[in-house]
């Protein structure tokens, strides 16, 4: 087959809608500010909110000599009323709105760069105005999927509703369609008890809950149990009359209100939520139903009805376009939606070469000298190179300090000889130097409580003790599982890779023992040993303790890319739990330096900040190669303020001539996860999709490499597919380019050449390139949460232990 099948059904009357917008000059919002992107969104949430129309905000140098941001909006007399003068944004800061007086009509099938988000923004609006129309549908939020109020999944303590997202994509080539991402939802089956009691709140607290307001259903965020039930508390409602709560259900519901609704107490216990207005509001608890996500505990196995096979999930999106799609309206005018997913070329980036060690070239394309291998065995291939000690990884330069840092019950066990072997064994096959892995080993005493922070203190303190002065180096650490909760276990991990940077400047990497505990067992004649049905796991977890708490973690990389990317230098950015993250690296990868550093923003960099980290980062670089081309890689979307200081970097190593004065920048977003939701799929053969109901075959997951140019700056590339099997299907990466020259093709086929750097899973593929995952590994556990208050207080208490 020569194209993929996607998710997306064309709007074929599109060039018949138009729609006339208005532009209001915003005053006293400037791009310099650190606050910039934060208040364009602030602005047009709260207005969409306000206006229950669409609002958006852009940017243009046609409408003035320099760029100008605007506020857009619909050109009707009910809607322009209602524009303020001013406005106050964030940190109590007031914008103006200044009408231009200019009216604009908008081409929905003949649009710009300027007019592009415009068309987007005002078709999503009418799209799920018109689907919230459907009284059989619910949904969580605004921007969220649609649910089915009627499920036909579960067990007896848990729901499952089947749900779609429906988006507004444009179309490869020009035009709008309607892309359908098929989702579900979990919640508890029953309500919570009418007259619940503050103790049985406070174990659900905090959660998410399915609010059933009569016949409208939403979700609220509960964070309070109200002092007063619905009998004693009374509120004015919008036009001056006072009610209470079941007295407003009761009108809202009519007289066909659902049995939970007419048979609700009149003193039922009331919960507490805020709505997007930051406006207390409060809701019958007898009406509420817990969310779940997938790992809670009730859900289990059930699971695994998220995961969707192509087959299957490509169904739903007909039937989704067939129930619901049909009477849909711009306005006056009934949208016609093709009743076939539109196609589209199928295009294929190669797998590059990758060179392993001792100049071990793998091939999937036949280069002369190299290991050939078809994609299909390329996972099993390389991971069997990695533990060839004749092959490795290709970086094989001796280990710096190392430290293995066990709790006393599994060293004076098991751990100071069958575990500390093993784990060895697995590091020198991997990493075959001369010198081996040769880890100082330090105890701690974990027998004596099962706190975070008291055992946090304990294992630094006898780090420190056995480091002395001699800081800095690489650290395994072995916690115990101090009780059921992650949030603990979290804690002490977090408390761990924090404070030891900090201490001791050391790298940190943790692991739990509970698979050792698992698998060993213990007998007076024979000692310790492995348990027979638990080798294949017991092994499997020393790998991949060897690969990624010990030689990732020492910054020693398996394999790297042959065949050369595009731009001379790539970095990699994210900001996660005011934590900021960077991956330097090179043209062929053979040059990675990741950083990090804790930040007072949590989202966001300052300029300043960006520009001194890419200064100094680069001009080391710069030693090794000349820089013609750069590319960064955004997790998520690129800030005003974290770009300014890209491009002020750039121009001041030019100034010094570090960078010659010809070199590019690129910038690229890469959310992790994209509204758009595109699916490719390969049909082996045709059916009738609405009436087989049993997976034929027919449908595959599409190739790994696909790639989908939607226009000149936006597209998918398929870092995953069926070559490397998984459950379910395969979702391609969206990536944008916000700032540059760089083509399309180019930036994708990177992205998809540094996914294929799967260096925690050497037998896998991986969905993020290598400038995101390693970004995004680097900083989860230093982003991580912990009482550092309670902390500093008890080493204050320990000074002689610390």
């Amino acid at each position: 087959m020569n194209q993929y099948e996607t998710n997306i059904f064309s709007i074929l009357n599109v060039g018949k809608l138009s729609a006339h917008y208005r532009l209001f000059k915003i005053i006293g919002l400037s791009e310099s500010s650190e606050e910039y992107d934060v208040n364009v969104q602030y602005i047009i949430k709260h207005l969409s909110y306000k206006l229950s129309h669409p609002v958006t905000v852009i940017s243009d140098e046609k409408v003035a000599n320099q760029p100008t941001l605007y506020l857009v909006v619909k050109n009707e007399p009910n809607i322009l009323k209602q524009i303020p003068t001013e406005f106050e944004v964030k940190k109590r800061e007031i914008v103006f709105f200044k009408s231009t007086d200019q009216v604009f009509r908008l081409d929905f099938l003949h649009y710009d760069n300027f007019t592009r988000e415009i068309c987007r923004r005002f078709l999503q609006f009418e799209l799920n105005s018109e689907i919230k129309k459907y009284s059989s549908l619910w949904q969580p939020g605004a921007g969220q999927p649609f649910y089915s109020k009627i499920s036909y999944e579960g067990n007896d303590n848990v729901v499952i509703y089947n749900g779609f997202l429906p988006r507004i994509v444009e179309l490869p080539g020009g035009g709008w369609g309607i892309a359908v991402e098929i989702t579900k939802r979990y919640a508890v089956r029953t309500p919570l008890p009418p007259f619940i009691t503050r103790s049985e709140f406070d174990q659900v607290k905090d959660n998410h809950f399915i609010y059933h307001y009569g016949h409208t259903w939403y979700e609220v965020h509960a964070h309070e149990l109200s002092d007063l039930n619905a009998a004693e508390y009374r509120y004015k409602r919008e036009d001056g009359v006072w009610t209470n709560v079941i007295e407003d259900l009761h009108r809202q519901a009519g007289s066909t209100m659902p049995p939970e609704v007419s048979q609700l107490p009149d003193d039922v216990a009331l919960l507490i939520y805020s709505n997007n207005r930051g406006e207390e509001r409060r809701i019958p608890a007898g009406l509420c139903y817990r969310v779940l996500d997938t790992e809670d505990p009730l859900v289990g196995k059930l699971h695994q009805h998220s995961i969707i096979a192509p087959f299957n999930r490509r169904k739903n999106a007909y039937v989704v376009r067939n129930k619901y799609f049909k009477q849909l309206r711009y306005g006056d005018t009934l949208l016609h939606i093709d009743n076939k997913a539109i196609q589209v070329d199928k295009k294929v980036f190669a797998f590059p070469d990758q060179e392993l060690g001792n100049g071990t070239i793998l091939s999937t394309i036949g280069t002369e000298g190299a290991f050939s291998i078809s994609i299909n065995e390329l996972g099993k291939q390389r991971k069997k190179l990695l533990q060839d000690p004749t092959v490795g990884c290709y970086t094989q330069r001796p280990f710096e300090r190392q430290y293995l840092v066990l709790p006393q019950s599994i060293a004076n066990s098991f751990g100071k000889t069958h575990f500390l072997t093993h784990l060895k064994k697995e590091v020198e096959r991997m990493h075959p130097s001369k010198e081996g892995w040769n880890p100082e080993i330090i105890t701690y005493n974990d027998r004596n409580t099962r706190k975070s922070l008291e055992l946090g203190l304990e294992i630094l303190a006898n780090l420190q003790k056995s480091i002395n002065l001699r800081v800095g180096g690489y650290a395994l650490i072995v916690i115990p599982r101090l009780n059921r909760s992650k949030r603990t276990q979290d804690d002490l991990a977090t408390l761990c890779v924090v404070e030891g940077h900090k201490l001791l400047n050391l790298e940190v990497a943790v692991m739990h023992s509970d698979t050792l505990t698992e698998c060993y067992d213990y007998q007076p004649n024979r000692g310790y040993y492995i348990k027979e049905d638990m080798k294949g796991l017991y092994f499997g977890y020393v790998q991949g303790v060897a690969l990624n708490k010990v030689i990732l973690n020492n910054e020693r990389w398996p394999f790297v890319l042959k065949t050369p990317l595009h731009a001379d230098l790539y970095i990699g950015i994210d900001v996660k739990h005011s934590v900021a993250g960077f991956t330097f690296l090179t043209k062929q990868s053979d040059n990675i330096k990741p950083i990090r550093y804790k930040t007072k923003r949590k989202e966001q960099l300052a300029t300043s900040k960006v520009s001194t980290i890419l200064q100094k980062q680069i001009q080391t670089l710069s030693a090794f190669e000349t820089i013609h081309t750069i590319v960064i890689h955004r997790d998520g979307r690129i800030f005003k303020s974290e770009l300014q200081g890209i491009l002020h970097a750039v121009e001041e190593l030019k100034k010094i001539s570090v960078l010659p004065i010809d070199t590019t920048v690129t910038v690229v977003e890469i959310p992790k996860h994209s509204t758009m939701g595109l699916r490719l799929f390969e049909e082996k053969s045709s059916y009738d999709i609405l009436q087989t109901k049993v997976d034929n075959g027919a449908v595959m997951n599409p190739q790994v490499g696909s790639w989908v140019a939607i226009n000149e700056r936006e597209g998918f590339v398929c870092t995953t597919g069926r070559e490397f099997y998984h459950r379910g299907t395969s979702l391609p990466l969206y990536a944008k380019i916000a700032f540059g020259v760089m083509s399309l093709e180019a930036v994708l086929r990177d992205i998809y050449y540094l996914s294929t750097l799967s260096y925690t899973k050497p037998d896998d593929c991986s969905r993020d390139p290598l400038t995101i995952k390693m970004t995004d590994r680097r900083i989860n556990d230093y982003g991580g949460k912990y009482d550092d208050e309670s902390f500093e207080l008890l080493k204050e208490l320990n000074l002689d232990d610390l």
